[in-house]
């Protein structure tokens, strides 16, 4: 009987004898006799016994040690919100976006938007738009799937009505700029422009006829270099192509 034979019976025989497990050997008869030669000769013959370092069996606690809990172990319900840039009155050509949010967007691996049975592109991010090309009761469900197979779904029902582009009252709700009283030579103002209506808008503007860049959010900014009397014109236009515009003076 090889030296680590030897040793490794006496380490079963102590475990057995505090653990109360019960040898069908007598008490000095080699528990690794049997055993094919590899295990006799490992360094470690108990790890191919216990699956595991000897010297973790040794010290393991004599009792059940309770399961840690895990955001792998533990199931979660997947709550999805469903949102939308919709006005309260939705008419036929207005294009409008939607954003799907979960309580888990670190673990999120597909979103989908589906509109009365026809699938609509979704952005990683969760972002999609839609055109309505007629009037009716529109149906949109947004699903998200986790890493680990967990579904979320919900639905948001938006009404239309109108005929292609009926939305003749499209405007400027508000055009405001930062210029301070009295505004002076090389002060930078910022603009903004606000329409009753959203989705796909766009925006420009103009001081005394120059054209100026404006952000795809109606964001812009100029600086009056020299003093005078300066005219400023936004314009937006709407999916549908109603155009709306607005001005203001300022004095530099």
């Amino acid at each position: 009987m090889s030296i680590h034979s030897r040793k490794a019976n006496r380490i079963v025989r102590s475990l057995a004898k505090r653990r109360g497990i019960p040898l069908s050997s007598a008490d000095n008869a080699p528990v690794f006799e049997s055993l094919e030669p590899r295990v006799l000769l490992s360094a470690n013959p108990l790890s191919e016994v216990f699956g595991q370092n000897a010297a973790e069996v040794v010290a393991a606690p004599h009792h059940d040690a309770a399961i840690p809990l895990s955001a792998s172990n533990v199931s979660q319900s997947l709550n999805v919100e469903l949102w939308s840039t919709a006005p309260s009155q939705l008419a036929v050509g207005n294009a409008i976006e939607f954003g799907i949010e979960t309580n888990d967007p670190a673990n999120i691996v597909s979103r989908s938007l589906v509109v009365n049975g026809e699938s609509i592109e979704v952005s990683p991010e969760g972002r999609a738009f839609y055109q309505f090309e007629q009037a009716g009761t529109y149906t949109f469900t947004a699903t998200a799937i986790t890493g680990n197979g967990t579904v979320g779904t919900t639905s948001l029902v938006l009404e239309v009505g109108g005929a292609h582009g009926q939305l003749t009252d499209f405007q400027i709700d508000q055009f405001w700029n930062s210029a301070p009283q009295p505004l002076h030579p090389g002060q930078p103002v910022q603009f903004g422009i606000v329409t009753n209506s959203y989705g796909a808008i766009t925006y420009s503007m103009t001081v005394n006829g120059e054209a100026v860049p404006v952000s795809e959010y109606g964001q812009a900014s100029y600086t009056f270099d020299q003093a005078g009397s300066y005219t400023v014109v936004a314009t937006a236009v709407d999916a549908a192509g109603n155009v709306a515009s607005k001005s203001v003076t300022l004095e530099v």
